[in-house]
């Protein structure tokens, strides 16, 4: 029994370490990819991060500032858009994604409706991570 617990906190552990690897990667870029922003810049799942294969994709991230990503902001051509949110903001998000960012947009279509079952490695996974730079799909 104490083996299993004993992985299980190791899983969890390199968990979290590819996690704020992940998140470390795709903030490194230093502007919110909508507006510019410079502070309070967080890092977006586009496939929600409870899909496994997604997770730590560097692919599946975008650089937000706290407005767009969970708040709604401003945007000249959009209009006020988010990340999470309510149905408007996060279609007008959507939008502005598929407008300014169409690489991105034609990763997320293709995957966001795969449901296949993957078994993490999570110690590969994380050393993957620390020696791979995020995409970036253009300036704002």
């Amino acid at each position: 029994m104490a083996k299993c617990k004993k992985h299980k906190t190791a899983t969890k552990i390199l968990i979290k370490l590819a996690d704020d690897c992940w998140r470390d990667q795709i903030v490194a870029c230093g502007r919110c990819a909508v507006c510019g922003a410079e502070t309070g810049l967080q890092a977006h799942h586009l496939i929600g991060r409870n899909r496994s294969r997604f997770r730590h994709d560097l692919d599946n991230g975008l650089c937000l500032c706290q407005g767009h990503h969970m708040y709604g902001a401003w945007t000249e051509n959009h209009g006020v858009i988010a990340a999470h949110g309510n149905l408007d903001v996060t279609d007008a998000f959507m939008d502005w994604f598929k407008d300014k960012r169409p690489e991105g947009h034609k990763w997320f279509i293709k995957h966001r409706d795969d449901r296949t079952t993957y078994k993490a490695d999570y110690q590969a996974t994380y050393d993957r991570l620390l020696e791979t730079a995020a995409p970036d799909w253009g300036g704002n």
